[in-house]
């Protein structure tokens, strides 16, 4: 809402009487504020109600001790007196919704998620429903939100694929004997989409009472922390047959040692992270238009121009120059190629996942090949060459803000980053060039 004057506000083009209730008087009947609608969008009209309401209401306050299961009757004759749509409102809540529905309703409002992020909120609402039933939301109270969690603490990890079931509520009776549960991450992410979801229900009225699911969350006993590669590690890496040579082109044999480079997205996306900072998703969805020279430096313009695009904040919108080592190793030449095959993307090899992110296949692709080359360890992962890029940059010397800059991180304290358009492109070039490896 917004603050037109005391204790009145718009939304919508409509006019709200709103005020606070003294902390000493809050209780279940009496919240901490009481908003009653105008149903009015005259200003002037509007400001000689607000007032009208404000003395009655400050009228109840001061007798409160005299009545106080009365003021509740009295808050609610005055938004039927000033307000005949409350009366409809007031029917509709009688209806009360069952979960499912409310889950549906809500969904209909979540324009602006993500599909992984809508995904997620069906998945966390269909595995409620699962292990308690599509319940009544007046018979959802914290006890069913506590039962809710211990049941999930007892679901295995990937327990669908994994039990070949489509519901989570037949795993409770399953011999899951010896399966790796669940993180506290995972389940948090559950939780937190129940309590968003019973936030809004309660925002817009449909819920009586405190959220059931609030401070429900599992203490995590450690944050998943991803680490940078070691000399050795980047080594065994990228001095692999993956770059000196294979001797076939695909499986495994691909990393038994041969005369056969394939420059595809195996050999090229985890050199660019390396070389650039960027992310997986970054890198996966590059155009080739994106790849192209500015001021005499050849750069990866990293931008949300395409539908099919997503950058992770508006400081993902950037230019980083290409290193010279990607240019020496033939980039430019992959790229020429790739124009002649009519290729839109750089790397049309690699396809969208179910999130319709093109990083969650590669990203499961690296991973399968730190396995294979018995590298792979807790916290390693393709996005450790972002922490191995910042690490190079660090110990070449470049100064802070350029390494922010060609990553992506934005200086939000720093009232100084808000000025200027930034460093030079070949600035930028002068410095990524000071980074090498030991490969």
């Amino acid at each position: 809402m917004k603050a037109i004057e005391k204790n009145l506000y718009s939304r919508n083009g409509y006019y709200y009487y709103r005020t606070s209730i003294p902390k000493h008087l809050w209780n279940d009947t009496l919240k901490r504020e009481i908003i009653i609608a105008l149903g009015s969008k005259e200003l002037s009209e509007s400001r000689l109600i607000s007032v009208q309401i404000d003395l009655k209401v400050r009228e109840y306050i001061r007798h409160y001790h005299k009545d106080p299961l009365g003021i509740e009757d009295k808050i609610n004759a005055l938004r039927l007196e000033y307000n005949p749509r409350y009366i409809a409102k007031t029917e509709k809540r009688k209806q009360e919704y069952i979960f499912s529905q409310l889950c549906q309703v809500y969904l209909s409002e979540c324009t602006s998620d993500a599909l992984k992020t809508l995904k997620h909120k069906k998945m966390a609402f269909a595995g409620f429903i699962d292990l308690l039933g599509d319940l009544p939301l007046s018979k959802i109270v914290i006890e069913q939100a506590k039962q809710y969690k211990a049941y999930m603490v007892r679901i295995p990890k990937n327990a669908r694929q994994r039990l070949k079931t489509t519901s989570i509520g037949n795993i409770l009776n399953m011999d899951i004997k010896g399966m790796e549960l669940q993180s506290p991450k995972n389940i948090n992410k559950h939780i937190a989409a129940l309590a968003t979801l019973f936030n809004w229900a309660i925002r817009n009225e449909h819920y009586q009472g405190k959220n059931p699911f609030d401070g429900l969350a599992i203490k995590e006993s450690y944050r998943k922390k991803r680490f940078p590669f070691s000399t050795k590690e980047l080594q065994h890496l990228f001095q692999s047959a993956i770059y000196t040579g294979s001797y076939k082109l695909r499986g495994k044999q691909r990393l038994s040692k041969g005369d056969t480079v394939r420059k595809d997205a195996l050999y090229w996306i985890p050199l660019i992270g390396l070389y650039s900072g960027m992310r997986l998703n970054e890198i996966c969805q590059l155009y080739i238009k994106d790849i192209k020279p500015v001021k005499n430096c050849w750069v990866f313009d990293i931008n949300n121009d395409d539908d099919d695009k997503s950058l992770k904040t508006i400081s993902s919108i950037r230019q980083i120059p290409i290193h010279h080592k990607l240019i020496d190793m033939g980039l430019l030449d992959y790229l020429e190629e790739k124009r002649l095959d009519n290729w839109n993307r750089l790397f049309e090899d690699v396809p969208k996942g179910n999130d319709e992110k093109y990083s969650s296949v590669f990203s499961k692709r690296f991973t399968k090949l730190l396995k294979d080359l018995g590298i792979k360890r807790q916290g390693l992962c393709f996005h450790s060459l972002r922490h191995t890029f910042i690490d190079g940059m660090r110990c070449a010397g470049v100064e802070k803000a350029v390494c922010m800059a060609l990553v992506g991180h934005n200086e939000s304290k720093d009232i100084h980053s808000g000025y200027g358009s930034g460093y030079t492109i070949e600035r930028l070039q002068q410095e990524l060039n000071k980074l090498t490896y030991p490969i």
